[in-house]
């Protein structure tokens, strides 16, 4: 969610994520610890802390939605055209739907 998003203040973070503030402070003491996030604070507020995606961290993310690529495109090659087809078709339905669902974010963080 946070390499979607960019720079951002850990309160913003956390609201979009659904979590406590305090979770993301833990996560990111984690994370920032083995160089994949950056914290820094906002020029206009010193007092919010901001987080961001470090360029080894992008890597990480990039190497997973990789592989969740490659994963999904070795499943769906096992169906047989018609039913590739339907499944498609079944995933532009739901985005759709998420798109009119008050609930279910479409775009940004935290989308489907």
């Amino acid at each position: 969610m946070l390499a979607s998003v960019g720079r951002v203040p850990c309160s913003r973070l956390a609201a979009a994520m659904g979590v406590n503030a305090s979770s993301v402070t833990r996560l990111a003491d984690k994370l920032e610890a083995h160089g994949y996030v950056r914290r820094g604070e906002d020029e206009r507020r010193r007092t919010v802390v901001t987080v961001e995606v470090t360029k080894a961290g992008q890597a990480v993310v990039d190497d997973v939605l990789a592989r969740r690529h490659e994963a999904l495109g070795e499943l769906l090659g096992q169906l047989d055209p018609a039913r590739r087809e339907r499944a498609a078709a079944s995933v532009e339905d739901l985005l759709a739907a998420a798109e009119k669902a008050p609930l279910v974010p479409s775009a940004g963080p935290g989308r489907l």
